[in-house]
């Protein structure tokens, strides 16, 4: 999985101006910080993007402590975040294969299987990624 997303949608990434290395990725914008963080599930088998903005200057945690522009990722942001949700299934997630805890879990399958789940997130990305983030805050509710 992470070579078809490392052959198919990091080079999208680029061309929509988003700057780090895999799994982080920042954009910056006028007033904000784009970020994008792929993670996958310890137990394996599936994988989430995770959106999430911040002031252009980092992210200070309650303590003070400030995560500078060029080092945040979108797992330092608790409140201002989000997934790109998969369309064919109903959890946030990709789910590219079977979990660890289930027989057979690391049999490979096809190339062309794992290209597919890139490919329909590479579709997605074009169609919402192109403008600056807009994230409601998970802290209000809203």
């Amino acid at each position: 999985m992470d070579k078809a997303l490392k052959q198919l949608v990091v080079p999208l990434l680029r061309t929509l101006g988003f700057q780090g290395s895999y799994p982080h990725f920042r954009r910056m914008q006028n007033e904000q910080i784009d970020l994008l963080s792929f993670s996958f599930s310890r137990f394996g088998g599936e994988f989430s993007a995770e959106l999430a903005i911040c002031p252009v200057d980092g992210f200070r945690y309650h303590s003070g402590k400030l995560v500078p522009s060029e080092k945040v990722t979108a797992f330092n942001i608790l409140s201002e975040r989000t997934s790109l949700r998969n369309p064919a299934h109903s959890s946030e997630n990709f789910v590219f294969g079977k979990p660890s805890f289930e027989p057979n879990y690391d049999v490979a399958l096809p190339r062309q299987y794992y290209e597919h789940i890139a490919t329909q997130l590479k579709e997605q990305m074009s169609a919402q990624l192109s403008e600056p983030f807009r994230i409601r805050s998970r802290a209000s509710g809203v």
